[in-house]
């Protein structure tokens, strides 16, 4: 399955969103110096900078817009 066809379906969606959310939301002050918040500040600049599909971008600046609202964030 594409990522198109995936967010066409509402439980694809949710996940990409919740994922997404989760990136941008991850408190690196509180977490510190470690290798999760190097991650996090990695996948943040390239979600930043580089191109994808116009609708992943566009969610992305919606997460980041606070546009997404994203139900029990940080329970998978």
């Amino acid at each position: 399955m594409n990522f198109l066809d995936e967010i066409k379906n509402p439980v694809g969606l949710q996940r990409y969103q919740k994922t997404l959310y989760g990136f941008y939301h991850f408190d690196t002050e509180k977490e510190g110096d470690t290798s999760r918040t190097h991650f996090i500040q990695n996948i943040r600049e390239i979600l930043d900078e580089r191109e994808f599909v116009p609708e992943f971008k566009q969610m992305w600046l919606d997460t980041k817009a606070g546009l997404i609202e994203v139900k029990k964030p940080w329970i998978y």
